[in-house]
Formats: structure tokens, sequence, C-alpha cells
């Protein structure tokens, strides 16, 4: 009886497991009898990007065969600086070519640039793929120079060998010149100077400068130093006037491979003839008010920067006052090319005053002004104003309103106060207190 029992139990059991579809099957617990629970249904829950990793190597880096990423100047490139300051030429590989070294052991690293022509320089690697080649001497003028990479094997063992670009370099050229183009206030007394980006042949570049004025040719002497010419006019430039510098076309430099490509020519002006142009208050002025934003001194020509000082003996400009002011000073009015002096201190209503502007105030170029000049105006009162000296909260003032009340004022240039009360509601006092108020 108790077997055939247990055989009806069991298949109870079992008809009861099969009636319960997708139940995970009970984890053994000692401590705790197994529960059956149903399965969650399954949550959708959005997904994020994987996280982008860093490349193995820097850009322009690839697991590609060794190759040259990019040259510097790049390959068939015209015009290219000869000063050897001006131009490096450079190699970039897609792998790493060397390894990371101290400074010192650089120069066991292989050197792998060829230039034909050749040039006499220094190469470093800028970066385990960058190496550069700087020249110590400039280049040739209208060359084309081919360079060569030898061969070089990568940190995995591939090898690179014969590759090759080539560029041209400029033709004889004005680099820079004094004075530049369009140049005002030019000193009437020193050289004028051509820079070129090579040593010219001398005979063939002077014979193509000139300079003129109204189509007047000036004369003068050359001399040079390097690549630089400096003429000088025979005699100093006049006053005021524009001049005309031209370098025609086929100087030739020094070893006559090419020649200046085309006409150069430049303008620019010179100075004023030194002197005192105008000021502010100007001689004679009555009621001046100009000087209390600083008296106003405006030159012909440039003055000298430094050292603005009084009284006479200083450097730079020399400015006396008559009576004295104090706390005086000089500036430059700004943007004004040391044109327009600005003298600020202490100047008195209501006083006549006497400036003298020194002849021995300097221009930017060392000449004196011709004369002293000096300037007589009188400054005007002082504006008319009034102000309430009241006992203060803030912005109020604070009174008694059952007993007389006698009210201070400080005023200037007034002989009489005329004045109303008004009654103010709560809501203009509030406004009146608020933070700027003033802009009411």
């Amino acid at each position: 009886l108790l077997k055939r029992f247990s055989v009806a139990l069991l298949a109870l059991v079992m008809a009861t497991a099969a009636c319960v579809p997708n139940q995970p099957s009970p984890v053994p617990n000692p401590t705790a009898a197994p529960t059956l629970t149903p399965a969650a249904a399954p949550v959708s829950t959005p997904t994020e990007p994987p996280a982008k990793l860093s490349p193995l190597f820097a850009p322009g880096i690839t697991s590609e065969p060794l190759g040259i990423v990019s040259t510097q100047p790049a390959d068939k490139a015209q015009e290219v600086a000869v000063d050897r300051t001006a131009t490096r030429i450079i190699v970039q590989f897609n792998h790493p070519v060397v390894p990371l070294v101290s400074v010192a052991a650089q120069k066991t690293l292989p050197q792998p640039l060829k230039l034909s022509p050749a040039v006499a320089g220094d190469g470093e690697w800028l970066n385990t793929s960058t190496f550069a080649f700087t020249p110590s001497q400039n280049l040739s003028v209208a060359t084309t120079y081919t360079v060569t990479v030898g061969a070089v094997k990568d940190m995995l063992g591939m090898d690179l060998s014969g590759a090759a670009w080539s560029f041209r370099t400029s033709s004889p050229v004005i680099s820079r010149t004094y004075p530049e183009a369009n140049t005002q206030f030019v000193a009437t007394a020193l050289p004028i100077s051509v820079t070129f980006n090579t040593e010219m042949d001398r005979p063939s570049t002077e014979s193509r400068f000139s300079l003129t004025s109204g189509g007047a040719s000036i004369p003068g002497t050359v001399e040079w130093q390097g690549a630089a010419m400096r003429f000088t006019p025979a005699k100093p430039l006049a006053y005021d006037t524009s001049y005309t510098a031209k370098l025609g076309a086929g100087a030739q430099d020094a070893s006559r491979t090419a020649g200046t490509p085309k006409d150069v020519t430049w303008t620019f002006r010179t100075v004023k003839q030194p002197g005192v142009l105008s000021t502010l208050p100007a001689d004679g002025d009555r009621n001046a008010k100009q000087q209390r934003n600083g008296f106003q001194i405006t030159f012909a020509s440039p003055m000298a920067a430094s050292d603005l000082k009084e009284p006479v003996g200083s450097a730079g400009i020399t400015v006396t006052v008559q009576p004295t002011i104090t706390s005086l000073r000089i500036n430059w009015k700004y943007d004004s090319n040391n044109t327009v002096a600005l003298v600020y201190g202490g100047w008195q209503p209501s006083q006549a005053y006497t400036v003298t502007i020194s002849n021995q105030s300097r221009t930017r170029y060392g000449e004196t002004l011709p004369k002293d000049t000096a300037v007589r105006f009188t400054t005007a009162p002082l504006d008319p104003q009034i102000y309430v000296n009241a006992p203060s909260v803030g912005q109020m003032g604070l009174y008694d309103a059952g007993v007389p009340q006698v009210i201070y004022a400080s005023a200037t240039n007034v002989d009489r106060i005329d004045y109303r009360l008004h009654r103010v509601s709560q809501e203009d006092l509030l406004r009146l207190l608020a933070r700027d108020s003033y802009q009411l």
C-alpha cells in the first residue's frame, strides 16, 4: 500500500510541474524550502554606444606600409624662401621610425634626407616619425632642389627607400625696405635702404634703382652691407614731400643666376619742418576750459618720446608753466604718433598762465624746434554748481517737520538759490532710494 501511495504522489508532482510552462529549476537551499515564482518579462533598456577607444597611433599614423604623410616644402612647391631662417626641410612618416631618445642621443639616430644641390645644415628628429633639416646657409635663388629619403626602417620592421620630392626657390626679390611703402613722417636725412633675399650683383642692382620726387631724380651715393643696399641722398630731402623709390626688373643675384622678376615701386612722405602747429587753449584765449582735460600741444612732426618732464634741460619736449601748477605731467595723446602732447596738473580757475614750449624740445630724429613758443591764456571761472549738505541715511536727509529747519548748501559761483518743496509718494520715495536711482 505504501509503495502504491508513493508512485501516485510522484505522478501527481510530475503532472503539476508539466502544467507550469518555462518554470526555472529550484536551487537547493538547506535552510529554506524552494519557492516557485513566474519568470519576469524581459525589460527593454536603451543601449549606449561603446566607448570610443583612443587610436593606437596619432592622427596620420596608420597600419599601412611605411610611407610619407607630408613634406615641407610640399612637392613641386614654387617660390620657396631662400633665407636659412625661413625654410626648414621636414618629412613626416606614417609610422614611428626611431625610438624616443635623449637629446644627447639624437646624434646616434639616422639622418635620412639628402639635398641636391647639396646644402650644409643639421637634422633632428622632432618626434619618432618626423625629421627636420635646418640649413646653415641660405639656399640658392631660382634653383630646383631635390630631396631624397635614404633607406629607413620603421619600428615594425617595414622598409622605405628611394622616396623623393622637389621644390623651387624664389627669384631675387626685395624682402624689406626703409621706409616701408606709404610711410609718413620719414626723416629727411636718413638713407633709403633696400634689403634683398640674397646677395646681389651690385652694378646691375644700382643701375636699376632710382629715387624721384615730382619727376625729378634725386642724386646720391650707394653702399652695401651683405644683402642690404643703402642709398644716401646728396643732400637732405625736402620737408613734407612725397618721394617714390623704384627698383627695375632684372637686377641680378650675386651669382647672376636670375634677376628680379618685375619692377617694384613704393612711396613715402617726409616729416614737416619741426615746430608747434597749435595749442588748446590758444594764445590769447579768455575763459579757457580745455586745460581741464590737459593743455594740448600739436607738433608738426613726431617728437622724442622719452622723459617728458618740466623744467628745461630734460630729454624729449620741455614745457614750463608760469605761475607753476601742482602735479605737472605730460602724456602723449593716444594714436597721435607722438605729435600731440597733453600737459596735466593743478590748473586753477580765473588764472592767467604763460606756457612756454622750449626750442630745446627734440623731434624723433634729434632735430630741435626753431624757436621758443609762448602761449598766454586765462582760465575760466569754475562752473556754477550747488549741492545740499544734508544729514543723510543713504541718499535721504532726515528732518523734523515739527520745528523750523535750517538747510545748508554748498555753492560755487551761485548768487541766488530758488527752490520749491514737493511732496513725494511712498512709491517714488522707494524708487529714489533704490539702487541705480541716479538713472531716474
